[in-house]
């Protein structure tokens, strides 16, 4: 049984590897129906995204108006109970 070289186990390999490491580094183009814009302007203020994360003001701002309308709701059922 004749044994292969060296240098041409390795063209081998690499002929096999190769391709298959750059199919995996390709990244699809994402649509841009189910994209986060950077900024977007609602009732409370301009809120920002970074990579649909929102930014530490964005939270604040939600959880200040989160916890005003616990606030406003207790007041109303506490009404309506006296």
């Amino acid at each position: 049984m004749k044994q292969i070289g060296p240098f041409a186990a390795t063209l081998v390999c690499a002929t096999l590897v190769l391709p298959r490491l750059a199919l995996a580094q390709t990244t699809p183009a994402l649509p841009s129906s189910i994209t986060t814009s950077d900024k977007v302007e609602s009732s409370l203020g301009t809120l920002d995204f970074r990579d649909g994360a929102p930014g530490k003001e964005t939270v604040a701002k939600v959880y200040d108006y989160r916890a005003t309308c616990r606030i406003a709701r207790a007041r109303e059922f506490r009404a309506h109970r006296v």
